[in-house]
């Protein structure tokens, strides 16, 4: 796999980033580290279920009183106090279900 990762530090805050065959794309803008950790392991998560033949285990919509809005490059979202600027809308739905949470409860979630 021809694949990597980087959580890199911005003026307003932090970016996640995937380098694919050699070209670099941020994923999202998030406003504290741990924002931007939590869905680091959202995507490495994402590929460990892939490979261990397990489901997609977030839920088809946003978690409950969370908002997602298009804007121009992408999607602003809102969960439980937390915003982020996510570039597709199936990382921003997943987000909803992460933000605010700390890595051992991120973890767990992925592992279920």
């Amino acid at each position: 796999m021809e694949v990597a990762y980087a959580v890199r530090r911005e003026d307003a805050g932090f970016s996640v980033a995937k380098q694919n065959r050699g070209v670099w794309t941020t994923l999202g803008r998030f406003a504290g580290r741990s924002e931007a950790d939590a869905f680091l392991l959202v995507c490495l998560g994402a590929i460990w279920r892939a490979d261990q033949g397990l489901g997609d285990i977030f839920p088809a919509d946003p978690a409950p009183g969370a908002t997602i809005t298009q804007v121009d490059g992408g999607y602003d979202v809102e969960a439980r106090g937390h915003r982020a600027f996510l570039r597709q809308r199936s990382d921003a739905k997943r987000y909803t279900h992460v933000a605010g949470r700390d890595l051992r409860e991120v973890a767990d979630f992925l592992m279920a």
